[in-house]
């Protein structure tokens, strides 16, 4: 398209004094993007997410250690500490007067966005983090001041670090298991680890689920879960054991 815009504004013609004719467009074969992938270029060319959120569906990740959502902040005491799990919208660095950084953050999960305040200690360990695209897990005591609600952090986790601590994960199935085994078997040698594997797999002609046990483990990080995401077709496909 960028070619014909630019013979058609130069006036290019033919040796016989006609337009050029259109030339064939060939578009290299490329694997299909992951959710991840997509997810990040729609943020930034737009600035945000369009046809989902990096939670929607990892959030089982995190749903051992979070004890409530940013929706409900509102209904937590003053001074408790509080656990979230949420991708960062948004940073602003401050120098303090010792010439130290700390950072002022827009924390963002699948229900709302609550305000961080991040102390030189704990910004010069999450720093990277913080800075990252992938979700992270929070821990603070709130502030409460009217409406007003923010986290002081003293601690925050990235999912790679909580992902190692995973024991035993989970695959759910519906009943199209069979087709895709052997896709399911080459995502699992293709990500080797100490995180045991199991899948889950829906009977519907008998009305019950069989278990089935996978001999190897598994590396539990993004590029497995989204490998597992285009081969399923579904957002929460997966639970996991500490």
């Amino acid at each position: 398209a960028e070619e014909e815009r630019h013979r058609r504004e130069v006036g290019q013609v033919s040796l016989f004094g006609e337009e050029s004719s259109d030339s064939e467009v060939m578009l290299t074969e490329v694997a299909p993007m992951t959710r991840s992938q997509v997810l990040a270029t729609e943020k930034e060319a737009l600035g945000f997410y369009l046809s989902d959120h990096p939670l929607s569906g990892t959030d089982g990740l995190f749903k051992k250690w979070v004890t409530c959502s940013i929706r409900d902040l509102g209904a937590q005491e003053h001074k408790k500490r509080v656990i979230l799990a949420g991708i960062v919208s948004s940073l602003r660095e401050l120098i303090t007067k010792k010439g130290t950084r700390m950072g002022f953050v827009q924390l963002e999960d699948l229900t709302g966005t609550a305000e961080l305040v991040v102390f030189p200690d704990v910004f010069a360990k999450a720093e990277t983090f913080l800075k990252g695209e992938t979700p992270i897990l929070v821990g603070g005591v709130l502030e409460k001041d009217g409406e007003s609600l923010k986290i002081l952090v003293d601690q925050v986790t990235d999912s790679q670090e909580l992902s190692a601590k995973v024991k035993r994960f989970t695959v759910r199935w519906n009943a199209d298991f069979h087709e895709r085994v052997k896709d399911f078997v080459s995502v699992l040698k293709s990500n080797p680890g100490g995180t045991r594997v199991q899948s889950r797999v829906r009977l519907p002609e008998v009305g019950q689920e069989a278990l089935v046990e996978w001999e190897g483990g598994i590396t539990l990080n993004q590029k497995f879960l989204d490998e597992l995401q285009l081969l399923t077709g579904e957002k929460d496909f997966f639970e996991v054991q500490l």
